[in-house]
């Protein structure tokens, strides 16, 4: 599938340079639907310049030369992530004012929660930021309303876009032969561990890890240390394990394009009844400790300090901790039988312009900066993953400023990966359902199947929904 070898493509030049590159172990943030961070409130620019006009007397000569300044533009940018992406998109965005100082950029930065509740009121409203980060999934999901997105390529005057990969950008940033968006780079799913933790309790995965191997061996952490768990997670839980345990069972995905249920009833027990499993036998923290963190399970007490042996999540959060040498990327497990790996390569976000801005122009010139100007790679380094210019991504492989981590989840999930998954499967009821459902389940407020039930009868009434407005 053109997919998979748009995603090749664009690992193959890190792959090539990765024994060149240094581990970076700076704190890193989630992407996508990866493991989110703390949500913070909306912060205003800090970096804005002022323009000064300048006044000519009415005695100038008709021949006089006047320069004239560029008109003040203020561009608002949201993003979600974690203090190192806020970090570095921050020094980015005053690197751009620096050199531009007609332009003010108002910085609205956040943790992943709640992101795109607030992002949905905005576009509704037509209040959105001029540049939006969204997650490639929920990005199709706002399309086809009311075309809320610029085309790019009405403005290739303003931005180049021959440094991405084309597949990539074909099959994640058109939209009916619209490019509404760019990808900020390559991600995947990935198990992090910290192998310190791993070795005091005795853990032993083998080269192929299953799910069943997560428990066995997983165990054990706690058993060391009643305090200590094998898995920090909060309800991301639900797509990192449940969801993925689901698709390798059922080999689909949680919607089909024609809007139906993909699973059986008995899949989604077995899945639930798994996720179950983890918390009974003391694999994953406490569901009622993890969600006092919840968008920021790094800033879990002991994430730092050896409490834990690890997460599922995506690439990109990689370098969430300080583990030094001990922080180790190993295979996403796979239940034996499977009938997919679900092992998914994505691009880590996207930047988009709505059509709602008042400077489509200057939002334009800025994402073109962001992007493609070697100053701006090298301040973002990986902080938004592997990044996708080919050009900067040579760059900052070859001055060691891409985390080996990162690389090595990448990679990990490239060697086995599985299909795309669709977009119907990442509209945010249906992801709703499922979040809401799983948390009274591990609260033991439902059985496992009435779960399944509730489920399916909240699916359907979504589902039908979206067919009638099909």
């Amino acid at each position: 599938m053109k997919k998979f070898k748009k995603l090749i493509c664009i690992i193959l030049v890190v792959s090539m340079v990765t024994s060149f590159m240094l581990a970076c172990a700076s704190e890193d943030p989630p992407s996508g639907n990866q493991a989110p961070t703390a949500e913070q409130e909306e912060t205003p620019a800090t970096g804005d310049a002022d323009a000064a006009d300048e006044e000519t007397g009415d005695d100038a000569g008709d021949d006089a030369v006047v320069d004239t300044p560029q008109d003040d533009v203020a561009l608002r940018f949201s993003w979600w992530g974690g203090d190192a992406r806020h970090e570095a998109t921050i020094a980015a965005i005053n690197l751009y004012v620096e050199r531009n100082p007609h332009v003010r950029v108002e910085k609205e930065y956040s943790g992943f929660d709640g992101y795109f509740q607030r992002l949905a009121v905005q576009l509704a409203g037509g209040t959105a930021p001029d540049i939006i980060q969204v997650d490639a999934g929920t990005l199709t999901e706002y399309a086809p309303q009311s075309d809320f997105f610029v085309d790019l390529n009405e403005h290739l005057n303003l931005i180049d876009v021959s440094g991405f990969d084309q597949e990539l950008l074909y099959d994640f940033g058109y939209f009916e032969g619209r490019l509404i968006a760019l990808p900020t780079g390559l991600n995947g799913i990935s198990f992090l561990v910290n192998q310190q933790v791993l070795d005091e309790a005795g853990v032993e995965f083998p080269e192929q890890i299953t799910w069943e191997d997560i428990i066995t061996q997983g165990r054990k952490v706690n058993e060391h240390n009643p305090d200590n768990f094998m898995i920090n997670m909060d309800r991301g839980v639900v797509y990192f394990v449940t969801r993925i345990y689901l698709y390798q069972l059922s080999g689909s995905f949680l919607v089909t394009d024609d809007l139906e249920i993909a699973f059986t009833r008995e899949e989604l027990l077995e899945a639930f009844n798994f996720t179950l499993r983890m918390y009974d036998e003391n694999i994953i923290i406490p569901l009622e400790e993890s969600l006092l963190f919840q968008g920021s399970p790094q800033d879990v007490p002991g994430w730092n300090n050896n409490r834990f042996g690890g997460w599922f999540n995506w690439a990109s959060t990689a370098t969430l901790q300080d583990w030094g040498e001990y922080a180790v990327a190993l295979p996403y497990p796979v239940m034996e039988n499977a009938r997919q790996t679900a092992n998914f390569v994505r691009p880590a976000q996207m930047l988009t312009i709505p059509l709602t801005s008042d400077n489509i122009e200057a939002a334009v010139s800025f994402m073109d900066f962001f992007f493609n100007d070697p100053d701006a790679a090298m301040l973002l380094t990986d902080t938004r993953a592997i990044p996708p210019v080919t050009s900067n991504r040579d760059l900052l492989s070859e001055m060691g400023l891409i985390s080996q981590i990162v690389v090595d989840s990448v990679n990990l999930a490239l060697a086995n990966v599985g299909p795309i998954e669709n977009d119907a499967s990442n509209n945010s009821q249906i992801e709703g359902i499922f979040e809401s459902v799983f948390e009274r389940l591990v609260f033991r407020q439902i059985s496992p199947e009435d779960a399944v039930e509730e489920t399916f009868m909240l699916m359907e009434d979504v589902l039908s929904s979206l067919r009638a407005a099909d």
